[in-house]
C-alpha cells in the first residue's frame, strides 16, 4: 500500500532510534488518537518512520521488488512528501549487532545464508544499471584520504600515508573493476542493518544496491567493525560461504582480500568523519576495530608492507590523543 499520505507531525509520539553514519534518521511512531478515524487500522499499532532530506522513490520501488522475491525486508505503508516521511513496519529494536555474544555467530550463519539468496536474484533495473566500477571504488577510497587529510590538519598531525599505498589503492580500484561475476549487492551489508523479528532475519537500509562482486557484502560483514569476529571465526565463515555458494578456490582469495581493503577502507573514512568532523566518540570503538582489520587483511592478504605501515602509524598516533584513547 505505497500510497501518499497526508499526516502532521504534531500527530505522531515518536523517539528516536540507533543514529546512524548517514542522513537518514528513524523514529519509532505512534498515533496519539488511535480510535480516531483519521488513519488506517495499519497505524493502531507502531510504526516507524524514516526522514530524510527528501522521498527516495528507489528505496520504495526496491522494497517492494525484494518481499516479491521472498527476500524478508519491512513492509513500506506509505509515504509523506511535504515531510519527507516514509512509513515502515516496525520490527521491534533487536538488530544482530544487539544479540547476545553467544548468539551472535549463528546468526551471522544465517545472514550468509540470506547473502547467498540475494545474490541469486535477477536484479531489478534500479540495481542493474548501477556498478561498483573503478569510479564508484575510487570514490570511496578517495574519501577516507580526505577525511584523513582534515584529521592531521584538525590534530595538527602528520601520518604517514606512502605514496606507493596510495598507488595500491587505485590500482586495486581497477583491478576489482574488472572482476566476475557481478551480483545484486546490499552495500552496507553489516550486523545493524539485520534485524531480528519472530526469529528471523530482515534487511534494512539497501536503498544504494548496485550491481558488485559477490565479496563486497561479505567482506562488509566478516569484517564488520561494529561487532568484530574472532579470526578462526572469520575463517570458518568464509569458508561456509565459499563452499555453500559454490566458489572456486582459484583467485577467490585474492580478490576477497583485495575486495575488503577496499571497503575496511571505505569504512574508516566514515569512522573518521565521525569522531574528527562531528565529535560522535560512540564511533571511536569501531574506528580502532577498523584498523586491526585492515592489519588483519594486509597480512592475511598478503599486501604492499606500505599498507600495514600506514595502518600502525596512524594507530599510534591517534592513540597518543588524549579525547580519541579508549576507555576500559
Amino acid at each position: 500500500m505505497n500510497q501518499m499520505m497526508n499526516f502532521f507531525e504534531d500527530d505522531f509520539d515518536m523517539l528516536a532510534l540507533q543514529e546512524e553514519a548517514s542522513t537518514r534518521r528513524y523514529f519509532k511512531a505512534k498515533i496519539k488518537n488511535a480510535s480516531s478515524d483519521k488513519y488506517e487500522n495499519i497505524f493502531k499499532e507502531a510504526f516507524v518512520v524514516c526522514k530524510d532530506t527528501k522521498i527516495n522513490f528507489e528505496f520504495i520501488e526496491l522494497s517492494e521488488y525484494l518481499i516479491q522475491n521472498n527476500i524478508p525486508v519491512p513492509k513500506i505503508y506509505g509515504f509523506d512528501k511535504h515531510l519527507s516521511y516514509i512509513y515502515q513496519e516496525y520490527l521491534g529494536s533487536l538488530d544482530i549487532y544487539s544479540c547476545s555474544e553467544e548468539s551472535y555467530l549463528p546468526y551471522v550463519y544465517k545472514s550468509i545464508d540470506l547473502l547467498i539468496q540475494l545474490q541469486s536474484l535477477n536484479p531489478p533495473k534500479i540495481v542493474s544499471e548501477r556498478f561498483f566500477d573503478f569510479e564508484k571504488l575510487n570514490f570511496e577510497v578517495q574519501l577516507t584520504l580526505s577525511s584523513l587529510q582534515k584529521m592531521q590538519l584538525n590534530l595538527d598531525i602528520e601520518f604517514f600515508i606512502p605514496g606507493e599505498f596510495e598507488i595500491f589503492l587505485e590500482e586495486t580500484c581497477k583491478h576489482l573493476e574488472k572482476q566476475e561475476p557481478r551480483v545484486f549487492t546490499h552495500r552496507d551489508f553489516h550486523s545493524r542493518n539485520i534485524m531480528i523479528h519472530d526469529n528471523k532475519l530482515y534487511l534494512i537500509d539497501f536503498q544504494d544496491a548496485r550491481m558488485g562482486l559477490p565479496v563486497y557484502d561479505l567482506s562488509s560483514i566478516l569484517y564488520d567493525a561494529y561487532k568484530p569476529l574472532s579470526l578462526s571465526e572469520r575463517k570458518s565463515l568464509l569458508e561456509y560461504y565459499r563452499e555453500k555458494a559454490h566458489m572456486p578456490k582459484k583467485g577467490f582469495y585474492d580478490t576477497y582480500y583485495l575486495q575488503a581493503l577496499q571497503r575496511s577502507f571505505k569504512a574508516l573514512g566514515t569512522y573518521i568523519i565521525q569522531i574528527n568532523e562531528k565529535q560522535n566518540m560512540k564511533f571511536l570503538p569501531s574506528f580502532y576495530a577498523c584498523l586491526d582489520n585492515l592489519e588483519e587483511i594486509s597480512q592475511l592478504g598478503q599486501l604492499p608492507d606500505s599498507v600495514y605501515l600506514f595502518v600502525v602509524d596512524l594507530r599510534n598516533k591517534i592513540q597518543n590523543v588524549p579525547k580519541f584513547q579508549l576507555t576500559s
